[in-house]
Parts: C-alpha cells; structure tokens; sequence
C-alpha cells in the first residue's frame, strides 16, 4: 500500500488561492526583524548541459520534464489554457543546491556531510505567471534509498533573498515522489528541514504577521505560516502510516500567533471601518478582509477553530454596517434626494444577492424602502378573473360573467390610504369603467363586464379581445397623480356551430321508355365566431356543399341531369341571441338565450348541365326545384335549454316513390 505525507485535505484548496502553492510573492523575504531570528544562506550552480526546452501550446498544455546528473526527474505538467500564450518553457537542473542555516536536512541514506534530499532547478522564463495551476513533481531514482523518511518537501527559493519557503507537498514513498502546485515559475527544489530549521523559517514571518495586523498586507505572512504548519505534519513508517507532526513546538507558536494577531487583526479593522461611519467603500474593503479571511478558514478549520469565530464575527459586522447604508438611503429617500437614496438601498439589496447579508426580514425592509423611494402614494391594481366570456351560455355560469377589478392604495409605509377615489378604465383618463372610493383597507372594487366594451366593441368577430386596464388616484397632500401599472383583461367571443345533413332519393319506373332516377344531398357545415348581428363569415370555417344527379326517360326521351356549378356555401350559418340580465352587484351581463338559423343559404340557385341523346346545355336553376324540401318552413330559431344545449331539428317522409330526411344541428362554445 502507498504511504503518502500530507493526507489532509489539502487538496481542496488547489483552486489558485494563495494559501496551497507556491504563489509569486513565496519567495519574497518579509521585513522580520525578530530577536529570535537567523538568516539562511541559500547557493547553487547550473548544470546547462541538462537544460530542456520545449515549446507548449496555450490551448493544448504540455509536459516537460529534465532529468539532473543524479537522475532525479523534475516533471511539468501544464493543463490546456493555464499559460495566456504560447511559451517556450525551459527547465536547468542544478548541479548543485545547498541551504546553510540554522539546523540541518533530515535527509536518510547520504553520506557523511550530503544533503542527498536537496535538488533544484530552475524554470523560465522567470517569473511566468499561470492562469490556473500547474502540476511539479520530483521523482527519485531507486538505485539508492529514497531520502525522505520524515518530513519531505517541495521548496521555492530565491537566493538573493536569502529564503526559502516549504509548499504543501504530497510524498508518496512508494513512488518515489514529492508533487506540490505553483503558480509562477522561479527556482523550486527538494528540501526535509529538521525542527530548528523549521522554527527559524516561522520567525521570518512572526515579525511580518505582527507588522501588518490591520492591513491587507497580513495575508501573505498568514499563507506562508500555514504552509509551514502543513509541511511540519509527516506519515512516518514507525508510525505505521499514522500522521503527526514532527516538529509540534512549531505548529504551536503558529497557533498562538493566530489566536492573538487575527483577533487584533479583525478588531484593527472595525476600528479603522467603524459601523457608523459606513459607506459601501468602506463595506467593500471589509468584504475584500472577509474573502480573504475565509479563505484562510477553508485550509485550516480543523486547526485553528479561532478562525470560525472570526470569520461569523465580521460576517455579523458587515450586516451592521448594511445596516448603517439603509439608514443613510431612507434619510435621502425622505428628503427627496431619491437618485442618491435608491443608490444606496439598491447596493444594500445587491450585498443580499451576493450572500453578504442573509437576514431576510432586514432585505424585505430595505425592498420595501427602496420601492417606497420618494413615492407619496402606491397603487396596486389586481383581478379575481384575467379572461371571462362575452356572454355565457348557462344560466348557472351567470357570476363568470364578470371580472372584479380591485386597487389597492397605501402609503410609504404601507398602510392603507383610505377614502380617496380610484378611477378604473382602458381610455387615457381610465374612466370609463367608473370607480369607488378606498375602504379602510385601502381597496376599491369595480365590476367589468363585456357591456363595458360599448357599443361598437361588444359585437366583435375575433376570437378574443384584450384590454389593458389600469387604475388611477389622486393624492390631495401631495397634489399629485399615482398610476398603476396595468392589468391585461382578455373578453373571449363565442364558437358557433352548424351542421345539416340532407339526403332526398327517388326512383319511379313505368316501362323502359318512362323512368326517372335521382338523387341529391346537402352535407357541411361551419364552426367561427359570431356577434348578435352576423356571423363572422371572413373567420369562417367549413363549407356546405350541394349535389343532384338524375337519370330519366320520358316517352322514349332520355337523358342526365347534373349540378355543375356553384356546388358550395360558407358553413357559418348561426349567430346567438342575447339576453341582458342585470346581477345585485349592478353589473349587466349576457347569457345565449337561443341561436338564429341562417335558412335561407339552403335555397341556392346552381348551374345544371342537361344532356339529352348526347347534347348537353347549361343553366341556372333553383337547387330546391329537384327535390323535395320539408312541408313546414326549415327553422329560423332554435331556442336554448338553458344550459347551453340545444336540440337538433329533424324531419324525414318517406313515400312509395322517394325518401327525404333533413338534420339540422346548431351549437355554441368557447
């Protein structure tokens, strides 16, 4: 089974922060001074006849790798898109890399006086940034003993600095490897500092910490401590896998230092960002400590449980501060300076977006606010109903007949404003819907009905007609005008039907020299919209159509009769009958009382062609001439149900010579 250092979750944080690789300030020396502290002696030689380049494409990335006079290979792997361009990479193993300081390297299986774990080379172009991470790895040859059996690390140096720092590294023994992530090329090597060494690199940056407390500056001495304090935790074989920390005065002073410097730190800055005195430049700069701060906490909650502290306690902050900004943006809002008011409150609102203020209550408010900006009155306008018919057809559907319009007033602060008039219409002074005056909860109500569509409207031939409605109400303290914003009304038209189904036959036979044979149908009908005047034949749809044929002799003269021409009518042949019925709210409404039958479409004249011993004329003639219509008058009115139903109309007769039947069936619908 592979043993491998490191195995806490610092893989989680390879996302570009600077707290997990070797960031481009890592081997920047800070300004320590601390009494406890020595300096380090950092040397190497190149070994150019090793040098490697290659040239990697930005879209595609690459590997790289150069191999040192003592086989250890220094492997790159870049991802596609981690360089902004194409770059030829190069990598210079060192012949040589040596570390003097305080303490010593742990290294196993050297010689006397080597620093067999120590290897380097160097990357350029130098000081190449990535776009995201790129992955180094230093694998060891097996032809001696792999030199870490404790603390392993990959290290970034910079000699004329005179420091180096340790990055979270994976060792696994079993491979013979050490793998860390940077982010910028500089010199990079192998390193197992012992406790002393360990101590005198915190003291590099102790001083820093205590320097910067207060300003964004303390983020980077934090970063290099915590990777201190991760590179000083080992799975050693002893321990049969078990990790600990080999040199834990060290991680102690760590903890310490947080515990002390990042509660100075965060009270430092609520200092300099007092909650009184707060403006969003200020929130935003307590935002950039925050984000800064819970990075920090991400890599070491396990660890340093201060940190969850600190971090709830200036989240909790920045939420007062908001506090503050939304009483700013009100006093503007109520002094009228409403661009400078909503402003302010809109930024408050967008800290809610952004997860930096999560109390719900408080956004509601400060929406309330925002939309109360400088504004006297508001008025709301709401339906029971958006979409009713122009006239039912139940007489138990009579309450659907109707929509009720319902405006709302209230003031700033929301409560109702009451006893003013609201008008409700669709012309530009809606008022032809007429009005109420405000209840004591702020609401006037209004009926609307098809009749209020008026004279020219109510008889419309389309499918449905929309009307934006809105409401209207005067302010008299503010002398002013409040509009609502407005409602779509949609009146839909009725769906007539009409269907007739006509057969007539005759057969009469004397002798071959006198016979006569014929048939005829009439069959169709039409579905379309309809006012109470006319159908609505442009919207139409379906056709009845006519048919006759007849074979006959008469004395030795025979001969065929056909319907040529003008075989089809339009179907719609139904228009309903309204009756107005006034409800207790005042409102007329129309119910389909019955249905009138366009008859009169059934009487066409039709072009014929007679032919007689193979001549043929044309004319026009009545289609009604040829067969037998119903004794009594076809319909004009078919009278409804009340229910919306309506009977169809038949009639047949039936005679020693001929069969006729007629079926005439009307309906309506939405």
């Amino acid at each position: 089974m592979k043993r491998f250092a490191l195995l806490f979750a610092v893989m989680f944080l390879l996302s570009g922060l600077f707290l997990v690789n070797c960031s481009e300030d890592s081997a920047i020396a800070p300004d320590g001074n601390g009494q406890n502290e020595e300096s380090f002696d950092i040397s190497y030689t190149t070994d150019s006849s090793r040098a490697v380049e290659s040239s990697i494409t930005a879209a595609l990335g690459g590997t790289v790798y150069a191999v040192d006079s003592s086989g250890v290979v220094f492997t790159l792997e870049i991802p596609a898109n981690a360089l902004s361009q194409d770059e030829t990479i190069r990598i210079i193993p060192l012949d040589l890399l040596t570390i003097e300081g305080p303490g010593v390297m742990l290294c196993s299986g050297c010689d006397e006086g080597e620093d067999c774990c120590v290897k380097g080379a160097l990357f350029e172009p130098e000081g190449l940034e990535f776009d995201s991470l790129v992955t180094l790895t230093v694998e060891f040859p097996d032809t001696r003993p792999f030199p870490f059996d404790s603390v392993g690390v990959v290290m970034v140096f910079d000699s004329p600095s005179s420091l180096y720092s340790p990055c979270p590294t994976e060792v696994d023994y079993d491979a013979r490897k050490l793998t860390a992530s940077i982010s910028h090329f500089s010199g990079y090597g192998t390193a197992s500092p012992d406790c002393e060494h360990l101590t005198q690199l915190y003291y590099r940056f102790e001083e820093a910490v205590r320097a910067t407390v207060g300003t964004g500056a303390i983020y980077y001495p934090l970063g290099e401590l915590i990777g201190l304090y991760i590179s000083n935790v080992a799975c050693d074989p002893v321990f049969q896998d078990q990790c600990h920390v080999m040199c834990p005065s060290v991680n102690v002073m760590i903890e310490n230092l947080f515990a002390v410097e990042l509660s100075n730190h965060i009270a430092s800055l609520k200092g300099s960002h007092p909650v009184g005195e707060a403006t969003p430049q200020s929130i935003e700069e307590m935002i950039e400590h925050f984000e800064k701060l819970y990075r920090v906490k991400c890599s070491c909650s396990l660890t340093f449980t201060v940190l969850a502290g600190l971090e709830s306690d200036m989240f909790a902050y920045i939420r007062q501060m908001a506090g503050t900004v939304y009483t700013q943006g009100v006093t503007l809002c109520q002094q009228s300076e409403c661009d400078d008011g909503e402003a302010l409150l809109s930024y408050v609102l967008n800290l809610g977006a952004r997860g930096y203020v999560t109390d719900e209550a408080f956004l509601q408010q400060v929406e309330e606010a925002l939309d109360n900006c400088c504004a006297e009155l508001s008025i709301t306008l709401s339906a029971d109903n958006y979409a009713i018919p122009r006239a039912v057809v139940s007489i138990g559907d009579l309450e659907a007949g109707y929509i009720t319009l319902t405006a709302t007033v209230t003031d700033p602060s929301g409560g109702p404003r009451v006893g003013l008039r609201v008008d409700m219409g669709w012309d530009i002074n809606y008022s032809n819907l007429g009005g109420d005056e405000t209840d004591e909860n702020g609401k006037a109500e209004v009926y609307v009905s098809a009749r209020d569509l008026g004279s020219t409207e109510v008889f419309f031939c389309y499918e449905s007609l929309v009307r934006e409605t809105g409401a209207k109400v005067y302010d008299p303290v503010a002398s002013e005008w409040y509009e609502s914003d407005p409602v779509t009304l949609t009146f839909k038209n009725l769906v007539m039907t009409s269907e007739i189904q006509y057969s007539f036959s005759e057969d009469s036979f004397t002798d071959p020299d006198n016979y006569k044979v014929a048939t005829a149908a009439v069959s169709g009908g039409g579905t379309g919209p309809a006012n109470s005047t006319s159908p609505c034949v442009n919207d139409c749809t379906g056709k009845i159509q006519f048919s006759y044929t007849s074979n006959s002799c008469s004395a030795g003269e025979c001969g065929t009769e056909n319907v040529i021409g003008n075989p089809e009518v339009t179907g719609c042949l139904v228009r309903p009958v309204f009756d107005g019925i006034v409800l207790d709210n005042g409102k007329l409404v129309y119910l389909v009382e019955g249905i009138n039958f366009y008859s009169s479409a059934l009487y066409p004249n039709v072009t014929y062609e007679r032919c007689v011993a193979a001549v043929c004329d044309t004319a026009v003639y009545p289609f009604t001439a040829w067969t037998r219509w119903p004794v009594a008058e076809i319909p004009t009115y078919f009278e409804g149900d009340g229910t919306g139903s309506f009977l169809p109309w038949q009639w047949s007769e039936e005679t020693e010579t001929s069969s006729t039947s007629i079926t005439i069936t009307v309906g309506v619908h939405y």
